[in-house]
């Protein structure tokens, strides 16, 4: 089948067959191609591990020049979903491959994170008709890497890391004349951000000039690159958040409640035995997501705080997880399907598989607080094949008095007590196990999913 986001090359497109990837490659890629791999560029990006390796297929189908099988690709996962290392890594992948392209007269024709996946916490490139022959020494998608890496970043960095949604309202980006609306005049007289953002926008306002005619030189193209990437480089991340050290200041706070949360899961793990793939909901740091590296093939651990998921992501790329994925997610709003026909991007449900297990640890008053009531919790939680882990926590609660002290009687009448809330799980699921937390009355649940719920 077609994948229906690859129609905007009209050098080639994408082909999906149950857990193979084939890349036809049409004939007006020939000249290209040809240089692509006699060159050595391909060999060198692959010895390099930067981009992903392939095979050609000696049966091919008509009309077109060449058939080629990569390896299957699980997860994809898309910029917006990321942490801010994600994309920073991705940006100065970009770059340096457009710098090894420079010395076999090759360069890239785009530079969009989307052409850029992550194995082993690692970045790789993922569009093998990328590539073309070099024509002239400017480099012809800096609008694009200023729109799709270098302003989100910037936003992440002296904004609000909240704006990267703008990236799912815009396909191709965050413009620079909509970045300059949004940094203020103190942001704007930072160096980096002055030459890289600011300066191309006045550029742009006031020059009809077409560049096109330029005589640019190769060694100003490789400057051109290397100050990108230093650029780029230069950008940080200034965390802070209200969730970022929250496990470590609940082990603090309540160690019993921890540990006894860290001793039921390792009961229910003896349970469960092996899962293929855990869903964690408001994972925070990861921490409980990677209790479940071991016992399963893929742990998606969703947060809503992005100072959690990039704390998420480089922990696991310390210690060598590469089983556990981070991913900046809000179970109330969801990122949903965008681009033409609502098919190029789609839906995280849509590209991930069924989980055997769901976990939703001290998550449930936070959807409650979203006006979610616990029979939607219910109806998300039956997406599971079979196992759901779920935290009960009471309305006492100190963190409930916390996140409800503005809302009326009314409301916290609606709110489950624990013979409600094991009603409302019972409709759906089998209890297996359960426990108390510490000296908490927040109880953790383990449940099969009844045989008839579909």
């Amino acid at each position: 089948m077609r994948n229906p986001s690859s129609f905007r090359d009209p050098d080639g497109y994408v082909v999906i067959e149950n857990e193979n990837v084939y890349r036809v490659v049409n004939f007006s890629y020939k000249q290209d191609y040809d240089h692509f791999i006699n060159s050595g560029l391909y060999n060198e990006l692959v010895d390099k591990k930067m981009i992903i390796p392939f095979n050609e297929e000696p049966d091919k189908p008509t009309n077109c020049y060449k058939y080629l099988k990569t390896n299957y690709l699980y997860p994809i996962l898309y910029p917006y979903e990321w942490s801010f290392s994600q994309l920073k890594e991705a940006a100065l992948l970009t770059l340096s491959i457009q710098k090894i392209c420079l010395k076999y007269d090759m360069t890239l024709k785009d530079a969009t994170p989307y052409n850029v996946q992550f194995i082993n916490c690692k970045p790789i490139f993922i569009d093998l008709l990328s590539f073309e022959k070099i024509k002239d020494y400017q480099w012809r998608p800096l609008k694009q890497f200023y729109q799709m890496f270098f302003a989100p970043l910037i936003v992440f960095s002296k904004i609000d890391p909240l704006l990267l949604k703008l990236l799912i309202i815009d396909i191709d980006g965050i413009s620079t004349s909509l970045i300059n609306k949004l940094l203020s005049f103190k942001q704007k007289l930072n160096l980096n951000i002055f030459i890289n953002l600011v300066l191309p926008n006045l550029i742009s306002k006031k020059s009809k000039v077409s560049n096109k005619n330029l005589n640019l030189k190769k060694k100003n193209l490789e400057n051109l690159i290397s100050f990108l990437y230093s650029s780029t480089y230069k950008i940080k991340f200034n965390k802070n958040s209200e969730w970022k050290n929250y496990n470590e200041e609940t082990y603090q706070e309540k160690s019993d409640y921890v540990n006894d949360k860290q001793n039921l899961i390792n009961k229910f793990k003896k349970i469960i035995n092996f899962t293929n793939e855990v869903w964690d909901i408001g994972a925070n740091d990861g921490r409980f997501s990677r209790a479940f590296s071991k016992i399963s093939k893929h742990v998606f651990s969703f947060d809503i705080d992005i100072n959690c998921v990039d704390d998420n992501y480089n922990f696991n790329k310390v210690k060598n997880i590469y089983n556990v994925y981070p991913v900046l997610f809000d179970l109330s709003n969801p990122s949903p399907s965008i681009g033409l026909n609502n098919k190029e991007r789609t839906t995280i449900e849509e590209r991930l598989n069924s989980p055997t297990l769901i976990c939703m640890f001290a998550v449930i008053h936070h959807l409650f607080n979203k006006n979610i009531p616990f029979n939607e919790i219910l109806k998300f939680s039956t997406k599971t094949d079979k196992y759901l882990i779920i935290e009960y926590i009471p309305i006492e609660d100190p963190k409930c008095k916390l996140i409800f002290e503005s809302r009326d009687e009314k409301f916290l009448k609606s709110y489950p007590d624990e013979k409600n809330f094991e009603n409302i799980f019972k409709e759906k699921f089998n209890l297996i196990i359960s426990g108390y937390l510490g000296k908490t009355k927040r109880k953790l649940y383990l449940y099969e999913k009844n045989k008839t719920t579909s």
